[in-house]
């Protein structure tokens, strides 16, 4: 009689009998593994847990049809592939200056194998359109937790550029990243942009070419501050902002003098604090739902990429 052919190093294959029985008794699944040695009477196997056992062919069921090439590497894809091939979500923000493009921020998810390269892929892309900024979304999500008005922007922003399915399950998580340290993360972004904006010179109300990018960040500061005492008041920035869109649209085109810029960030400042002494929103954001989201998206990240290898 013939001996039973010999199964090729490589094969996956699920080792049972006594060591399977041993690792979770009744379950009957096995061990999955693949072969690494072969001594002529029994097979080494590398279990998936990382442990070497040595087994006797009838313990083992092969898997497939063979061997398997070891997995190829996959390429890095670079800052540029990120945003076109992996955003989730991107809107655009603010208001354009000088005619040119609206800005645009987004949110991209990096394949979840590139995180556990030597070389993780970046936080934040530039690009690849002017005006374009992303964060990956691990990223995103941190900011947003700490209060980040640029982050909450993109959240409730109506002017959308891309969104797919993970970008509106992010979007209908974004109540979980408020908490009422958005007031004085909010207002201290705005002052210390307007100290900036007031040292550099602001041109008087009528003045354009060089200055207007100016009046332009001006009325993004305060549809800021606009945009902080909604979310405060209700959770939603939208409908406040619409009713101050005219007024807004004033200082942005420099039709106001600078005092009364001046005087109405003052105003909106002091409603920022008024707002968050009632505010409904807890002490704290709830961190543990934003990360329950983010590690089921990165589990199904990383299924999609192992099928499609």
């Amino acid at each position: 009689m013939n001996a039973p052919p010999r199964v090729p190093l490589g094969t996956h294959v699920v080792v049972t009998g006594e060591l399977a029985d041993a690792a979770g008794a009744g379950i009957g699944r096995g061990l999955a593994g693949r072969i690494v040695r072969d001594t002529g009477s029994r097979y080494t196997v590398a279990l998936v847990d990382g442990r070497l056992v040595d087994v006797a062919g009838e313990q083992l069921m092969t898997v497939g049809d063979g061997p398997l090439p070891p997995p190829a590497v996959a390429p890095e894809p670079s800052p540029e592939a990120l945003v076109t091939e992996h955003t989730i979500l991107a809107a655009e923000v603010g208001h354009p200056f000088g005619g040119g493009p609206a800005a645009v921020r987004g949110v991209f998810q990096a394949p979840t194998a590139t995180l556990w390269a030597l070389t993780p892929p970046p936080e934040q892309v530039t690009g690849p359109g002017e005006g374009w900024s992303s964060w990956e979304v691990e990223a995103f999500c941190r900011l947003a937790l700490e209060g980040d008005p640029a982050c909450h922007e993109l959240l409730w922003s109506t002017r959308t550029v891309w969104v797919g399915d993970a970008g509106r399950d992010l979007r209908e998580l974004r109540i979980a990243f408020l908490s009422q340290a958005i007031a004085p993360r909010y207002a201290t972004s705005v002052l210390e942009q307007f100290k900036e904006l007031e040292q550099a010179g602001p041109a008087g109300a009528g003045e354009h070419h060089q200055h207007d990018h100016r009046w332009v960040l001006a009325g993004d500061l305060l549809r800021q501050l606009l945009a902080g005492i909604a979310l405060l008041h209700t959770g939603d920035a939208a409908a406040a902002l619409a009713e101050h869109h005219d007024r807004l649209t004033e200082v942005r085109a420099g039709h106001l003098p600078w005092d009364q810029v001046e005087s109405w960030r003052l105003e909106l400042q002091q409603r920022l604090e008024e707002a968050a002494a009632t505010t409904f929103l807890p002490a704290e954001p709830d961190a543990a739902r934003v990360q329950a989201w983010l590690s089921d998206l990165r589990r199904r990240g990383l299924e999609v990429e192992s099928a499609s290898r």
